[in-house]
């Protein structure tokens, strides 16, 4: 594996999931931090803004939980071939084949 490639995973298992859900997050609390600021008195902005970044909050979650399925769908293949690559039967029992041995 290549640094390249090293790098790849690392931006793509990590860094990808972690920015998205950080947007994600940062983006449910600014409209009620800014709407709050703006208009204390007038609750239906600030309900408004509270149920935008519900929404928001819930996107950051579900992508959360869609990028700890794939690390984890990830690990089960691993350990697949793992287990496959440690019960792969000899293919014979360990003569040459045929036309490489010793002619008596």
């Amino acid at each position: 594996m290549t640094r390249v490639d090293v790098f790849e995973r690392l931006v793509g298992n990590l860094a990808r999931p972690f920015s998205i859900v950080a947007t994600s997050f940062s983006a449910a609390v600014v409209p009620v931090v800014i709407v709050w600021r703006i208009a204390p008195e007038r609750l239906e902005l600030v309900a408004a803004a509270a149920f935008v970044g519900a929404l928001y909050a819930g996107v950051g979650t579900l992508y959360w939980g869609k990028a700890w399925e794939n690390q984890k769908t990830e690990k089960a293949k691993a350990e697949v071939e793992v287990a496959k690559v440690a019960a792969r039967p000899a293919a014979d029992d360990g003569e040459l084949p045929a036309d490489q041995r010793l002619k008596p």
